[in-house]
């Protein structure tokens, strides 16, 4: 049985045969044959020593040991074999260079092979060893020499030193390993990256991530074009990092080496010059000019790369030294660290961006995950070097991801924190991130000033600055989470001796204070957050309180501007403005939070009422009550901004389902907008105040306020809102006649037509599915769901797109499709339980129960759904959705056979119904149609017939076919039972017409009612009828019962029924 993939400590060792392209272009075909004799001769090695092959391309392997010495002794063996073959004498000896290495690899199995394979930086130093060595040679590392003392005896061994190795940082210690009957074999050098002349300082620490930036830094430098790159970003960045692990990659690409100059000490450009020479040792004469002189020596160089480090200081002198190089010697080239641009022809500027993070939202992401992002993966690597005993949990891991992100990634600032592990928890450590400047620090004493603190860091920085820039700098952190250009136009007030804002902007976006990135809209702009409470400290100290508040107003004024515009209008946002104003999210609510501190009601009510739009689409609910109460706690106005903020809370009550404390919030804006004398907004709030169930009882009443109110918002030009006080008053009338209801809908589609908002279609579109539904039109009532799925998907609407997968999800479950109901359902489910809407997660859970129900999935799931509904419409009082819950109940109950608990629970639905919608409304009916099923099912026929004929009656005025038709249905087996066939037969038929007109005649109530309407007939001597309606529906059954077992179980019965009544009364 061959051996399976070892794990933890590793042996690799990887083969690669010498002069293959040539042979297979020497010999063709021909080759194949002695390509397969050798992996023969490698496989039979490899199995003797219980070898995992982990694969094979081409002519080279790829194996695994779980001990080194075995490892070892498979190289041993593997050469002697193929040194003692006789080999073909167009080939000669075939030449197999081998290299080992011993380490901890991450493995896992590949997806498509289903193969184990290995991973991380063993892999690659062991890929690297075999890479230095020549044919017929084997290089062992030093770790798995020292490993593998059971297979010295065999070998005769050499210490071939220190190599540096490309793309490995560290030397690596090298041994030549070979058998003892092959010692006298001779190799030139080692093929590694050694013999390169360099400077390059060796890191004292592991290199982790930035596999992006390296790969884009080097298809930068590969480019002939490119010969001066600035790597620029804020202090902490990793930009020095970053240069040196790029120049150790590159030492194989520059014949002339790659150098190394620390500029941080200098001042000038002679100082410049000299540190230059020093890194390329360049003699100076005591009289000569440095830079000429490296000037010269660049010339006759061969090409080489310089890495010039900490350039920002003497960026003046760019031109007199790095532009007068890259003039004097074309094929050298630069690449500089700075936190400024040095400004000069041919740079190109590659922004160091902050370490890779999860997003905000990584709670639900795996540990191994979470570990994989760069950031993480550097704390938790500098963690366990600052104290072994570091252990990260996967409880702790959500705690880590936060603290590296409220450290923006920096890699600084990751370390710092990574070193105070030793007395701190990464918890301990998030709670003191408020105090960044003086808990990050460090205590080693190797490292340069700037680095052993976040704050020295950024002051060297900032002592770079002229005074109009500190300035400009200190005013710009106003901004939280970005700004535009436009935004600093308005808000920056700079000196007389500055120059206009945009310079102002590219000056310290040049100088790496400021952040860059293309949106949509425009070039965005931001700061760092440790850089920001850095800038708003200095500017704390260094203005006046008058300077101060003027800041924030002019903050405040251009951040509230472009809501309050979008607005004017109408109550939402369009799908761009609500893209454009995410990006203004956190400067919105820290204008908030400034008016709250400094008791500014109305610029609180302001800032809420900006963003209140944005937040619900993006159902943050919660967050909307807490900014408005806020900000009204602050004491209410007669003013529009107070009316609207009192509007916007209630509807978040609503939409949370506490339509108490929604009422009480709009009584004093009522008084508000009175005060002021604005009909519109007496209009909306009455509007508001109808939603809630605030209106008078009495319909006539409440439609006459309702259509008063429309006409004033229509003719102010609101039609948004005069379409959404025409969607109440179809709530109204639907209760008693759907079909008027439908009437009202279809003129405010006319309505919404003439407004620019694409968007106000869509409260009128999800009632009129409602309708549509009542009325029996499905799939009316999906078309019109399809037409507007994608205005929501656009606007990234949570709530709008909860309510559209429940009525989509209700709709399929009506059709049959009970599968992709619930899939819907469930993900509106999902939806509804994170934004924390109680009135629609009821809705949805009754719409699942209906759902499980008519598939007959599962009463079990049906009555947890249920339970939990029940639960929430009793909490909110909803009592006209309590009574569509209670018939779900009752109806689970008549399924599995408890009548009595049923009838009880259904005595209860039609008293929550009548008191909510009335007499006629639609709750009351089906607990009619409910309560004669179940007395049906007990064969209780007189007692059936009230409920029945009750149930029938009111649907028809109603004009609700969709429930009509299964009123009727019952209604004809109840005369029928009772002798009253004639009766029966005009039920039946009058229901086949409903689902007709429906489309639906080919459904199993459909079915049911041909049963019925058979039986009916055959009692009234139309015994030919009977047995063609019979015929049909025995074909009918057969075709149900295969797509719908539990259906044809249900029918057959029936249909014996209809057989038994034929027989009894032959033709």
């Amino acid at each position: 049985m061959p051996p399976s993939a070892p794990l933890g400590n590793v042996t690799l060792v990887f083969t690669d045969l010498e002069g293959s392209t040539e042979l297979w272009e020497k010999l063709g075909a021909g080759f194949q044959p002695v390509l397969a004799r050798h992996h023969a001769i490698l496989r039979e090695r490899l199995a003797a020593r219980d070898g995992f092959e982990v694969k094979t391309e081409g002519d080279a392997f790829m194996v695994a040991f779980a001990r080194a010495s075995d490892a070892v002794r498979f190289a041993l063996e593997a050469q002697e074999a193929l040194s003692g073959h006789a080999w073909p004498a167009e080939t000669g000896e075939l030449r197999v260079r081998i290299g080992v290495h011993s380490g901890e690899p991450l493995c896992i199995t590949d997806s498509a092979t289903q193969r184990p394979d290995y991973y991380g930086p063993a892999v690659n130093r062991a890929a690297r060893i075999a890479a230095a060595a020549h044919g017929g040679q084997i290089l062992v590392s030093a770790v798995t020499w020292e490993l593998a003392a059971e297979a010295r005896d065999a070998a005769a061994a050499t210490d071939l030193g220190e190599h540096r190795l490309k793309g490995i940082e560290r030397p690596e210690r090298i041994w030549q390993v070979l058998p003892r009957s092959l010692a006298a074999r001779a190799f030139p050098p080692l093929k590694t990256v050694s013999a390169r002349p360099t400077n390059l300082p060796l890191p004292t620490t592991s290199f982790i991530g930035r596999e992006r930036e390296l790969r884009d830094l080097s298809a930068l430098l590969d480019n002939p074009a490119t010969r001066l790159v600035t790597l620029t970003g804020p202090g902490g960045t990793g930009k020095t990092r970053l240069a040196l692990r790029l120049g150790t990659e590159f030492l194989d690409r520059f014949e002339g080496g790659v150098w190394f100059a620390d500029l941080s000490e200098e001042r000038d450009g002679p100082g410049v010059a000299l540190s230059a020479a020093r890194a390329l040792g360049v003699p100076l004469a005591e009289q000569e000019d440095p830079a000429e002189r490296v000037a010269s020596a660049l010339g006759f160089r061969k090409p080489l790369l310089l890495v010039l480090d900490n350039f920002e200081q003497v960026v003046e002198a760019a031109a007199a030294t790095v532009g007068r190089w890259l003039r004097a010697a074309p094929k050298a080239r630069f690449l500089v660290t700075s936190r400024a641009l040095l400004g000069i022809a041919g740079e190109r500027e590659f922004e160091v961006p902050p370490l890779g993070l999860p997003s905000p939202a990584h709670d639900g992401e795996m540990t191994a995950r979470i570990e994989a992002y760069d950031g993480v993966r550097l704390f938790l690597e500098r963690a366990r070097e600052a104290d072994a005993r570091f252990r990260v949990e996967s409880s702790t891991l959500p705690a880590v991801a936060e603290l590296c992100a409220r450290l923006d990634g920096i890699p600084l600032a990751i370390e710092l924190a990574a070193a105070r592990m030793k007395v701190l928890k990464p918890a301990e450590m998030l709670a003191r991130l408020d105090q960044r400047f003086q808990v990050l620090r460090s205590t080693r004493r190797d490292l340069p000033p700037r680095q052993q603190t976040l704050l020295a860091a950024i002051d060297w920085s900032y002592e770079i600055l002229a005074p109009w820039e500190r300035v400009a700098f200190q005013q710009l952190c106003a901004f939280h989470g970005g700004f535009f250009l436009e935004d600093a136009e308005s808000v920056l007030r700079l000196p007389a001796e500055a120059p206009d804002a945009i310079t102002a902007v590219q000056t310290l976006r040049e100088k790496s204070l400021l952040r860059a990135w293309t949106t949509p809209f425009g070039t965005r702009f931001g700061l760092y957050l440790s850089l920001q409470d850095y800038g708003r400290q200095k500017w704390r100290e260094s203005s006046t309180a008058e300077e101060r508040d003027s800041l924030s107003r002019r903050h405040a004024a251009q951040c509230v501007a472009l809501q309050e515009s979008a607005l004017r209008e109408k109550r939402e946002f369009t799908a761009g403005e609500a893209e454009r104003i995410e990006f203004d999210r956190e400067n919105i609510r820290a204008v908030h939070q400034w008016a709250m501190e400094n008791r500014e009601a109305t610029w609180a009510c302001r800032a809420a009422v900006a963003l209140a739009p944005l937040l619900h689409t993006r159902g943050a609910h919660g967050e909307i009550v807490r900014m408005m109460e806020a900000a009204l706690s602050l004491g209410g106005r007669a003013e529009v901004v107070g009316v609207e903020a009192a509007m916007f809370l209630a509807q978040e009550y609503s939409w949370m389902g506490d339509s108490k404390r929604g009422l009480a919030a709009i009584e004093p804006a009522r008084r508000w907008a009175a005060e002021i004398g604005d009909p519109v907004q007496e209009a909306r709030l009455l509007l508001n105040r109808h939603s809630l169930g605030g209106g008078p009882s009495e319909e006539g009443a409440a439609l006459a306020e309702l259509r008063e109110a429309g006409r004033v918002l229509e003719s102010a030009g609101s039609i948004g809102d005069a379409v959404r006080v025409e969607v109440a008053i179809s709530r109204l009338v639907r209760r008693r006649d759907a079909r008027e209801a439908l009437a009202v809908l279809n003129h405010a589609e006319a309505l919404a037509s003439r407004s620019t908002d694409r968007f106000a279609i869509l409260p009128l579109i999800n009632e009129r599915v409602v309708v549509l539904d009542l009325l029996g039109d499905v799939r009316g009532g999906l078309a019109d769901l399809d037409r507007i799925e994608p205005l929501i998907r656009e606007r990234r609407d949570l709530p709008g797109l909860a309510t559209w997968l429940r009525a989509r999800g209700r709709l399929l479950g009506f059709e049959g499709r009970h599968e992709e109901a619930m899939a819907m359902l469930t993900e509106a489910e999902k939806i509804l339980r994170e934004t924390g809407s109680r009135p629609s997660l009821a809705m949805c859970l009754g719409a699942q129960a209906g759902t499980l129900l008519r598939s007959s999935a599962s009463y079990d799931a049906a009555e947890s759904k249920i339970a939990e509904a029940e639960k929430l419409t009793r909490e909110i009082r909803a009592e006209a959705y309590l009574s569509t819950i209670l018939n779900l109940k009752a109806l689970r109950l008549i399924r599995i056979g408890q009548h009595e608990e049923a009838e009880r629970v259904l005595i209860e639905a039609i008293g929550c119904a009548t008191r909510s919608e009335g007499p006629a409304g639609v709750g009351a009916a089906q607990a009619n149609s409910y309560l004669a099923d179940m007395r049906i099912a007990q064969a209780r026929w007189p007692e059936a017939l009230g409920p029945i004929n009750e149930a029938v009656a009111r649907h028809e005025s109603a004009g609700l076919r969709r429930l009509l038709a299964p009123a009727l249905i019952a209604q004809g087996l109840v005369l029928l039972e009772l002798g009253r066939a004639a009766e029966a037969v005009k039920a039946e038929e009058r229901a086949l017409s409903a689902l007709r007109e429906m489309g639906s005649e080919q459904s199993e109530i459909g079915i049911r009612a041909r049963i019925y309407l058979g039986r009916a007939r055959a009692a009234i001597g139309e015994v030919a009828a009977a047995r063609e309606l019979f015929t049909r529906a025995r074909k009918e059954v057969e075709v149900v019962a295969e797509q719908m077992p539990e259906w044809g179980e249900a029918l057959r019965p029936l249909l014996k029924k209809l057989k038994e009544a034929l027989v009894v009364r032959p033709a």
